[in-house]
């Protein structure tokens, strides 16, 4: 059996999504200010494009991962499959074996007990969901996904596979 679970922002509305372009657009005019204000006290050219195109860099990851970003957890009868979805289509982020997994619980305990691993996360700061770490076995090399089950994934999980 197959569970699935979808995580973050549903779909944005036309109002919503004006209003995010406008105020993206807000913010680049007020960067856009703001590397006027430092040309003129001084700063090279290079110094202030760097500047400028660091804060609007930084709005644009901002808006990405607040109203675009999604994630999508699927649990099969063996493996665990977590893909990053944008604009309705799934992009492939992790996915590992059942019996590959060595630890399934808190992420303090996952890292109090393997340390510092090689860390994928799908989380959102809006799901209700408690994050759990799961630690695995890929290829040798231990790694570490941080996600936001429900809990039928839980559920699914724990079965063996």
């Amino acid at each position: 059996m197959k569970n699935v679970q979808l995580v973050g922002q549903r779909e944005v509305s036309s109002k919503t999504g004006v209003v995010v372009i406008i105020a993206s657009l807000a913010a680049l005019y007020l960067d856009s200010l703001l590397a006027r204000v430092l040309s003129s006290l001084g700063l090279t050219p290079l110094i202030t494009s760097i500047i400028f195109w660091g804060v609007g860099g930084l709005i644009a990851v901002i808006v990405y991962y607040n109203f675009v970003i999604r994630y999508l957890y699927t649990v099969d009868g063996i493996k665990l499959t977590v893909e990053r979805v944008y604009h309705k289509k799934p992009r492939p982020m992790v996915e590992f074996m059942k019996r590959e997994i060595l630890f399934s619980g808190s992420v303090e305990e996952a890292i109090k007990k393997h340390g510092k691993l090689k860390t994928y996360k799908a989380i959102r700061k809006t799901n209700p969901n408690k994050p759990v770490a799961v630690v695995f076995k890929r290829a040798g090399e231990k790694q570490m996904l941080i996600f936001q089950p429900n809990e039928e994934i839980l559920k699914a999980l724990a079965e063996k596979a």
